[in-house]
């Protein structure tokens, strides 16, 4: 709904304020938050008058009571996620005109974990050929060598 309200002064100014209902949007500080980081949501609201405080819900119901959850202003911090944090978080802002909601869906991945090195040679590499032979002479060049079952034969001629 948008409403309008005019005042004037002294016949020559002319205010106009809009008023608008609040929009509200989920702002994440991770695209794929994992077990030990630090995950921020803030709570982005507009609306005129502007829709202050934002309310944050979890699963329904208040949010949990631990020292790794921060709620600062429109701003949701974890300071070190755990499984114990998946769920649905909700924000939600008011002013006289309306009430809106949004909610961010938190599933907290596992710590990435360091491999070993690899023991395991590549796969890639060729050994040398033991049976390239070279022979030289004063006029001409031959090699010759084999791979599995072929045999090559190379000759030319130098000048």
């Amino acid at each position: 709904m948008l409403m309008c309200s005019i005042t004037t002064y002294h016949l020559f100014k002319l205010s106009l304020s809009i008023l608008d209902a609040p929009r509200v949007e989920i702002i994440k500080s991770l695209a794929v938050p994992q077990e030990g980081q630090y995950l921020k949501l803030e709570c982005v609201s507009r609306g005129n008058p502007s829709p202050d405080p934002v309310m944050w819900t979890k699963d329904g119901g208040e949010l949990p009571d631990l020292d790794r959850i921060i709620v600062e202003g429109r701003e949701l911090t974890f300071t070190s996620l755990n499984k114990t944090d998946n769920g649905t978080y909700r924000c939600e802002a008011s002013n006289h005109l309306g009430t809106s909601s949004t909610e961010y869906v938190l599933y907290v991945y596992d710590a990435p974990t360091t491999l070993p090195p690899s023991t395991t040679p590549p796969l890639h590499p060729i050994p040398p050929d033991p049976t390239v032979q070279l022979s030289t002479h004063a006029s001409d060049l031959t090699v010759t060598g084999s791979r599995g079952s072929h045999h090559h034969l190379a000759r030319g001629s130098w000048n």
